[in-house]
């Protein structure tokens, strides 16, 4: 993605005020394996 155009930005945007909210509803996310680019969510779900 040498040169994103207006529509990313939007979604990046979108996906950070997402990821924002989310840290005051119980989402948490960690690296699974030090030497891997992978994430992995938990949900806790008595909070939702």
């Amino acid at each position: 993605m040498a040169n994103p155009g207006h529509v990313h930005w939007q979604a990046l945007k979108w996906v950070l005020r997402y990821l924002n909210g989310s840290l005051k509803g119980g989402h948490r996310y960690k690296r699974i394996d030090p030497g891997r680019d992978a994430l992995e969510g938990y949900v806790d779900a008595d909070y939702a």
